[in-house]
């Protein structure tokens, strides 16, 4: 779709839906459009089991917006710590790169389907995004709901993380993300506590059946 088209629709639409109170700014700046927000979705009626656990979790594309190469540099400082990368190869001479440079405490696993993937939050004790701008990507809210912490390096959508006090966010700072790791991996009190949070956080805000009459509702008003 041309950057036209999308211009027009937007203009033309009766209603507008929004994921995050970022994207409703970004909205009236731009378009002078108001919006309705609903933020994203997950089940929580039903949970996975862990393959296995105790390991550090990244999940993403070999896509240079996505910043895999970070968090094998990152692995490096901690070799005492063990990290899943669940790495989708949409780039394969990124993805290639990551296979050569990837240390020994860090597996790279190419591809998970999606009935699949809550296995490995399930077994994870955090969460890394590495990610330099995102919206609110599912990994998030996939995280809170196994009650896993989130390490970002720069990603904070709507500042949900420090706000409920899910995670820490290095605001870019590679020693941030080197110390977090290690007192995440020895702290577990404070571990657990960020992980209940994160919990608490999805529950509130993003719940499905919550979710789908928060949108019926505004479909309704059409």
């Amino acid at each position: 779709v041309s950057i036209q088209t999308t211009n027009t629709i937007i203009e033309s639409a009766d209603l507008i839906i929004t994921q995050t109170a970022q994207q409703a700014e970004l909205l009236q700046q731009n378009f002078g459009r108001e919006s309705k927000i609903v933020t994203n979705p997950i089940d929580l009626e039903t949970f996975a089991s862990p393959l296995r656990a105790g390991y550090a979790l990244w999940v993403g594309k070999s896509d240079e917006k996505k910043n895999p190469m970070l968090l094998l540099s990152l692995a490096k400082y901690v070799p005492e710590i063990p990290f899943i990368m669940i790495l989708n190869n949409t780039n394969q001479e990124l993805f290639d790169q990551c296979i050569s440079q990837c240390p020994d405490n860090v597996e790279i696993i190419e591809s998970v389907p999606f009935g699949e993937i809550e296995k490995y939050f399930a077994g994870a004790t955090i969460l890394i995004n590495t990610s330099p701008l995102e919206g609110f990507a599912n990994t998030f809210l996939q995280a809170g709901k196994y009650k896993v912490p989130v390490l970002s390096h720069q990603v904070n959508p709507d500042e949900y993380i420090t706000t409920w006090n899910c995670g820490v966010v290095a605001n870019g700072d590679d020693a941030i993300m080197i110390n977090t790791l290690q007192r995440l991996q020895e702290d577990i009190n404070w571990r657990n506590s960020l992980g209940e949070n994160h919990y608490q956080y999805v529950e509130s805000n993003h719940k499905l059946s919550a979710k789908v009459e928060e949108l019926k509702n505004y479909l309704l008003t059409l």
